[in-house]
């Protein structure tokens, strides 16, 4: 990682200026790195019919980011992003 994502993230559902969804972002030192993004130490992977609405990989050059769409309190938890053995945890704080 160049830039891990941050270790904790708040979003606020009733506050009318925060958007809709959560985004974890980190910067990878090589474009073609294989990031992969966990939930509660569960892949996650929005080609899955259960996901693909909820869920949304992003991967621009160096850029990696989870958004997380339509926040729920469910979408309250830990977060991993992954790159080979290396991994950060992001908890998410839906209040």
């Amino acid at each position: 990682f160049i830039q891990k994502p941050p270790e904790k993230i708040v979003h606020y559902l009733n506050n009318p200026n925060e958007n809709p969804y959560v985004s974890i972002e980190c910067i990878v030192n090589k474009n073609d790195a294989k990031v992969k993004w966990f939930k509660n130490n569960i892949e996650i992977n929005p080609s899955r019919c259960d996901e693909e609405e909820k869920y949304e990989i992003i991967s621009e050059g160096p850029i990696r980011c989870l958004l997380i769409h339509d926040v729920v309190l469910n979408d309250t938890g830990n977060y991993f992003c992954s790159v080979g053995n290396d991994f950060v945890k992001t908890e998410i704080a839906i209040i």
